[in-house]
């Protein structure tokens, strides 16, 4: 925050900063994760009296390795086009999403075009792209996203207060939280 306060979010670059998050199979946090964290960067450039081009949020989704199987690998093919859709309804830019072999640390040339096509028939099967907050108006998805988004802030508030995030590495005291 001294930095904010001395000018830094103005020179630093910030609309070149781009948020990476793992999507994963509890579908609709996936979905919430991603709003909440937009919701809560547009608040620091409110917080910051700072113009909102210069705090846009590019955000880019993977799907996770935590939920790969190495038994029936088909499946995972199923489970990471489920945590795309997810990470498009959220509002991601960029999708990265792992061939169905990725658990084995092999991948061929099929399992990598699968991955590179889940992208394509998401798009052309969902039109996805063209709604601006296919989650906005969801009761469920809202108050999800917005108890994320309170428990963030309220966790952000809380570091500041103890002198910044630096501030509790050095006193040991990050990791017990």
């Amino acid at each position: 925050m001294e930095g904010a306060k001395a000018g830094a979010f103005y020179c630093c670059g910030f609309r070149k900063i781009v948020f990476s998050f793992a999507v994963d199979s509890n579908y609709f946090m996936s979905i919430a994760k991603l709003r909440a964290a937009r919701r809560l960067w547009a608040g620091l450039a409110e917080a910051f009296d700072t113009a909102s081009d210069h705090f846009k949020m590019t955000i880019h989704a993977v799907t996770s390795e935590l939920t790969e199987t190495l038994y029936d690998q088909h499946v995972n093919i199923l489970r990471t086009t489920n945590q795309a859709f997810a990470a498009a309804i959220g509002g991601i830019q960029y999708l990265q999403i792992h061939p169905f072999t990725h658990a084995t640390g092999e991948t061929d040339e099929f399992s990598e075009r699968i991955a590179r096509n889940t992208h394509l028939i998401l798009k052309e099967e969902t039109n996805i792209t063209t709604v601006v907050d296919p989650a906005g108006g969801s009761w469920y998805v809202e108050q999800l996203t917005d108890e994320l988004a309170e428990k963030a802030w309220a966790k952000f508030l809380e570091i500041d207060a103890a002198g910044g995030i630096l501030e509790l590495i050095k006193q040991g005291t990050f990791r017990k939280k």
